[in-house]
């Protein structure tokens, strides 16, 4: 598992998951590859961003590691593209973070278009 300091363990539980969300993060902390390269702010951020998601969707969706490098990248500063395959989530990446912080804006760039070009 990460090591992760008191303060911040403490910190994260002060704010309950559901169950299924929190065996998902806990999940997430075992994945060393994933978890390793990651700050203690990030690890903090991937809490908030599970609690957001628990939150709004009532305990019924979980995170995974996409979403969260769209997170990472964005509360970083950077622009972030998300390429990824039919109903992999990318609409919950686009969402998460205004619902971590509803005061950030979002611009979300959909090819609606070509999408209903390559499926009709």
């Amino acid at each position: 598992m990460a090591s992760i300091s008191e303060r911040l363990w403490n910190d994260l539980f002060q704010y309950p998951l559901s169950e299924s969300a929190t065996a998902q993060f806990l999940d997430l902390l075992e994945d060393t590859e994933f978890i390793s390269r990651l700050t203690e702010d990030e690890i903090g951020l991937m809490w908030r961003s599970f609690l957001a998601l628990d939150r709004a969707m009532g305990g019924t969706k979980g995170l995974r590691r996409h979403q969260l490098e769209v997170v990472f990248g964005i509360e970083a500063g950077k622009d972030v593209t998300l390429r990824a395959a039919c109903g992999s989530g990318k609409t919950i990446a686009m969402a998460l973070p205004a619902l971590i912080d509803p005061s950030k804006i979002i611009i979300s760039i959909l090819p609606l278009k070509l999408i209903q070009e390559n499926h009709f």
